[in-house]
C-alpha cells in the first residue's frame, strides 16, 4: 500500500521554523521595549529628584551641581526615548511579518490537507477497482465452470 507522502513538506517546516524564530524576535523585542520603558521611568525620576534638590538648596554651588546632574539625565532621555521609538517601529514591522509568515504556514497546511483527502479518494477508487475487478474475475471463473 502507497503511503502519503506531501511535496512541500520541507517548505511547510520552514515555515514554521520561520515563524517560530518570528515569534522569539518579537518577544525579545518586547522585553527590551519593557526594560526602556523602566529605564525612562527611573531617568524621570532622577531628574525629578535633581530638581526637587535644588529647589531646597540654599547653597547656589550645591543647587547648581543638582542642574549640572540634570543635563545628562535630559540626554539620556532623549538617548532612549529615540531608542524606544526604532524598537516599536521594528516591534510593528516583525509582528507583520509575522502575520505573513503565519499566512503561508496556513495556507501550506491547508494544502497539505487537500492533498491528503486527495491522497484518500484515490487510494479508495483503486480499493475499490481492485474489488470490483476481483469480484467480476471471480463472477467469470464461476460463470465458466457452471457450464
Amino acid at each position: 500500500m502507497r503511503r502519503f507522502r506531501f511535496r512541500l513538506q520541507r517548505a511547510l517546516q520552514f515555515a514554521s521554523l520561520r515563524e517560530n524564530q518570528k515569534k522569539a524576535q518579537i518577544a525579545n523585542a518586547l522585553q527590551r521595549i519593557r526594560f526602556l520603558d523602566k529605564y525612562l521611568v527611573q531617568l524621570d525620576s532622577k531628574v525629578l529628584a535633581c530638581l526637587e534638590a535644588s529647589r531646597r538648596e540654599v547653597n547656589t554651588l550645591s543647587a547648581q551641581a543638582h542642574h549640572q546632574a540634570i543635563v545628562p539625565a535630559l540626554d539620556e532621555i532623549k538617548r532612549a526615548k529615540a531608542l524606544l521609538i526604532e524598537e516599536r517601529e521594528a516591534l510593528a514591522q516583525r509582528q507583520a511579518e509575522l502575520i505573513r509568515l503565519a499566512q503561508r504556514r496556513r495556507s501550506l497546511e491547508s494544502l497539505k490537507e487537500k492533498r491528503v483527502q486527495e491522497f484518500k479518494q484515490d487510494t479508495s477508487r483503486r480499493e475499490q477497482k481492485a474489488i470490483d475487478n476481483a469480484a467480476s474475475l471471480v463472477r467469470g471463473w464461476q460463470g465458466e465452470k457452471g457450464r
